[in-house]
């Protein structure tokens, strides 16, 4: 690591010490091209960028302190001759900076996780933090079996890696997630409806089918398919199941983003309580729980 960036993280007490022109400097020292376009794109974006990675820090935080078994386990992924838990939480906070940051560098959602692993390894190769971030940011974005289509890999039960995958989820409140995800979709897809009523169930609900003709009610579903027994910790599985408490009001949030948008393709009228059947079918038809 070059000297800078030594003594930065050496000084880490929280990711509000990042700037733009920090960041630039980070990925400078892993070859970025365009590395201050990139930092500056990263502050300004409302979704993904550095008022997300706030929010992830934050919640990492709040997981710490409820998790007075698990995150005695995390630190030990550390080297015993430093100091455990300012490293681990170093790992967390830089995690929360750069999971996203392959979407950045124009990675697809497919590949975002690797290409920001493989980021940070150029990073901070070398030193204790190295392998810890990368397989927290490797697979962040497993929901589980239903959505992604395998069994959950093998390091995602690292108990940092766990506590990070938590905390992206549930950064926010569920109907707040709703929110993001439709403000993304809307910035990505801009044409795509939020909800198209002509598409089945049945090609909804198979996510293996990678079919460009879906809406954004289909990406809503992952929300609600997550449930707290896709964690493998007892803090963890009680922390996930306290934030989805609020997935009633993730629910609603659907429906409302359904009135904001009276019209799919200016002709279709959206109706709220239909795209909301759809999500209450997806959850009956699944064994999903929904509302606690």
């Amino acid at each position: 690591m070059s000297v800078l960036i030594e003594r930065f993280i050496a000084n880490l007490e929280n990711v509000d010490q990042f700037n733009s022109k920090i960041l630039t400097s980070f990925l400078l020292k892993a070859k970025v091209k365009k590395a201050k376009v990139i930092a500056e794109s990263y502050f300004n974006n409302n979704d993904h960028g550095f008022s997300h990675s706030q929010a992830v820090w934050q919640r990492c935080q709040t997981i710490i302190t409820q998790s007075p078994s698990l995150w005695p386990v995390a630190k030990m992924q550390m080297p015993v001759d430093t100091n455990t838990d300012n490293q681990a939480r170093k790992v967390l906070m830089l995690a929360s900076v750069f999971h996203d940051m392959g979407r950045f560098l124009g990675a697809s959602f497919e590949d975002h996780e690797e290409v920001g692993a493989d980021l940070t390894r150029k990073i901070v190769g070398g030193t204790c933090l190295e392998y810890p971030l990368y397989y927290a940011i490797l697979y962040h974005d497993y929901f589980c079996e239903l959505v992604d289509g395998r069994c959950m890999p093998s390091p995602v039960i690292f108990p940092i890696s766990e506590i990070f995958r938590l905390a992206d989820k549930t950064s926010i409140s569920p109907s707040d997630e709703i929110k993001r995800y439709y403000q993304t979709g809307k910035r990505l897809l801009p044409g795509m409806p939020i909800f198209d009523p002509t598409i089945s169930d049945e090609v909804r609900f198979n996510f293996a089918n990678k079919t460009k003709n879906k809406d954004e009610l289909t990406w809503f579903l992952s929300l609600f398919a997550l449930q707290s027994t896709d964690f493998i910790y007892g803090d963890t599985r009680d922390a996930y199941a306290y934030w989805a408490r609020g997935k009633y009001q993730a629910l609603e949030m659907v429906g409302d983003l359904c009135l904001e948008e009276e019209y799919i393709n200016g002709q279709t009228p959206v109706d709220p309580e239909e795209a909301k059947q759809v999500i209450i079918r997806f959850c009956k038809q699944n064994n999903l729980i929904l509302f606690c």
